[in-house]
């Protein structure tokens, strides 16, 4: 759904079913404006919304470095005014995002827009939602904070400085197994996700040297990412946490891609 061949970062604006290829493609807003019911007019891409209650007009300007967006609003009484706005956005921006961003922007300023020619912006606002909702918790476990803290507390004296050593971590019928050599410590977990059955390698030196000197809360959530865990280095049997971690990434991707950028003036 999100991920081209070339490699496993190279992400993609989502192809809409029913909606034009080019609509979803990089550097083609221009070609697509036309298309979308824009007219060019002394530098300026216009186009002109209206409802029963209001009436929309949508300005967009090529300034060299970013796509300037503008937003002017009136009720149909015309007595009905709403503050204009104003923003950058990236160059490489598509017409889906764009129609995006107009439809996310009447929906939150204005109280009843019913504009029939952003149902392209809708079908989008829904490919995002559907893809947050596609995001996994991360494996993850939750103990408490002191019990963990004491346990930690006896496993660094068991470790040598001069030695490096492995510390093995798994969970088991709902309790944290911390293994050291010939030392085994027990804790009960209050929570866990996706962590039961599989093992966590830590490096001694790592929990020598990185382990959080300060834990918040009466509880204490293990987190494993792939950049390790509580800020640790760690390696796992389990599932590529890579691979658990794309939709996160993706949809971070498409959320900075609509960000609003500053017009520096």
């Amino acid at each position: 759904m999100y991920l081209s061949v070339k490699n496993d970062n190279n992400f993609e604006v989502p192809q809409l079913e029913g909606v034009p290829t080019k609509f979803s493609q990089p550097g083609m807003l221009e070609e697509s404006l036309p298309d979308l019911g824009f007219s060019q007019y002394n530098g300026f891409w216009e186009k002109q919304f209206l409802s029963e209650s209001f009436q929309l007009n949508v300005r967009i300007r090529n300034i060299g470095y970013l796509y300037a967006i503008m937003f002017d609003s009136r009720g149909a009484n015309k007595r009905t005014m709403v503050e204009p706005d104003e923003f950058g956005l990236l160059l490489d921006i598509t017409a889906v995002e764009v129609l995006y961003l107009i439809f996310k922007w009447c929906h939150k300023s204005l109280p009843s827009n019913g504009f029939d020619d952003l149902q392209i912006g809708r079908l989008y606002s829904d490919q995002l939602k559907s893809i947050q909702r596609s995001i996994p918790c991360p494996p993850s476990i939750i103990v408490e904070r002191d019990i963990l803290r004491f346990y930690i507390n006896k496993l660094k004296k068991e470790i040598s400085s001069k030695n490096e050593g492995i510390i093995y971590v798994t969970i088991e019928r709902e309790v944290l197994n911390i293994r050291f050599n010939n030392k085994l410590f027990h804790l009960n977990v209050i929570c866990s996700n996706g962590m039961d059955s599989f093992t966590i390698e830590i490096p001694t030196s790592e929990i020598l040297q990185h382990f959080p000197k300060r834990l918040e809360g009466a509880s204490t959530a293990l987190t494993l990412t792939s950049e390790g865990l509580m800020g640790m280095k760690a390696k796992w049997n389990g599932p590529s946490l890579h691979e658990l971690e794309l939709p996160r990434k993706y949809y971070e991707y498409l959320q900075n891609r609509i960000t609003r950028r500053a017009i520096p003036y």
